[in-house]
């Protein structure tokens, strides 16, 4: 395999990589059952974990190999998703699972590793300009959606509504009351459905919804108030 790197830890260094066994998805189907009907209703589905397999044959001799396999312990010991490099400039977000058991002998050392994926890849980082009080159409790429985070320093709300936010396609809305008639600062994480104003934990609006991008073209306006904001999205890849 030509490229193997987890958590910035190059595995191709210290071992010879097998080719990965990868289940990037599993489909979580959520349905109910109904009284007196046959069968069930479907009400929604959700992206599970994936998966991903290979073995590392370890470079050197058997004392290198032995520390190759210490070094290998060390760098999977994380408690916590790190991004896992297989084979091109995509990753996935992934922790190491299961057990790790090696054949360390004269002639040979092999271990296999496997990993839990936590959904679809992560490609490239993108940045856009929402203009104070304009609009900005872009494109998303990949072939999943994908939940942007929103970040201005000079937020200056709308005078009859009190609120500063955005709209996306003339739908969806994050609307946040700032408290001040002054600028503030205003982040919006969608993924991690966290606001942010002036360094305090807020929250938006009650009618608010957190973005989500589908791959395609949309236009997120700045319509309540003004204050150039940026619009930050990764790009994400079934």
């Amino acid at each position: 395999m030509s490229m193997c790197i987890f958590d910035g830890h190059d595995l191709g260094e210290l071992f010879t990589v097998g080719n990965p066994e990868v289940r990037f998805l599993s489909s979580n189907v959520v349905s109910e059952q109904v009284p007196g009907r046959d069968g069930a209703v479907i009400t929604g589905r959700t992206w599970g974990t994936g998966e991903a397999s290979f073995s590392l044959l370890a470079k050197g001799d058997w004392r290198e190999r032995r520390d190759a396999f210490s070094q290998l312990g060390m760098w999977l010991s994380v408690d916590e998703p790190k991004p896992l490099y297989i084979g091109d400039e995509r990753y996935h977000m992934a922790i190491p699972t299961g057990e790790l058991k090696s054949d360390i002998g004269a002639m040979s050392g092999t271990v296999r590793v496997t990993f839990m994926l936590d959904g679809p890849a992560y490609g490239p980082t993108r940045t856009v300009t929402i203009p104070s009080g304009g609009s900005v159409t872009f494109d998303v790429g990949g072939t999943a959606a994908t939940r942007p985070t929103i970040a201005t320093e000079r937020a200056y709300r709308d005078a009859s509504s009190l609120v500063w936010g955005v709209r996306l396609d003339e739908g969806d809305y994050l609307h946040v009351l700032t408290g001040s008639s002054s600028y503030r600062s205003v982040s919006l994480d969608c993924d991690a459905r966290t606001c942010i104003v002036n360094s305090q934990v807020s929250l938006p609006t009650v009618d608010s919804d957190w973005f989500s991008l589908a791959p395609g073209t949309h236009t997120v306006r700045m319509d309540k108030g003004t204050g150039a904001a940026t619009l930050t999205y990764t790009e994400r890849w079934l």
